[in-house]
């Protein structure tokens, strides 16, 4: 897709994002550098004529990789209340 691909925080060279035409549904998949680019590259592709809704697949790649144990971690830690509670 063009539009992205004149996008240098999007940056398709290193991050390809498959883009896929329908009915005037635009669907984009694969990973981003960060939420940034994936914001701009929904931002660009809904801007592109014709594009009446958008399907987003689009993932942020993680910058580290995260055992389950750590993701629970910080899943636990987001929902937990000061209070104690949940």
């Amino acid at each position: 897709m063009a539009a992205l691909e004149r996008e240098p925080k999007v940056d398709v060279h290193h991050y390809p994002i498959a883009a896929d035409f329908d009915s005037g549904v635009l669907t984009l998949e694969g990973n981003v550098k960060d939420i940034a680019a994936k914001k701009l590259a929904l931002e660009r592709g809904g801007a592109v004529a014709r594009v009446t809704g958008i399907v987003d697949r689009l993932k942020v790649f993680a910058a580290e990789h995260m055992t389950d144990t750590t993701q629970l971690y910080f899943a636990e830690t987001a929902t937990h209340n000061s209070d104690g509670g949940y």
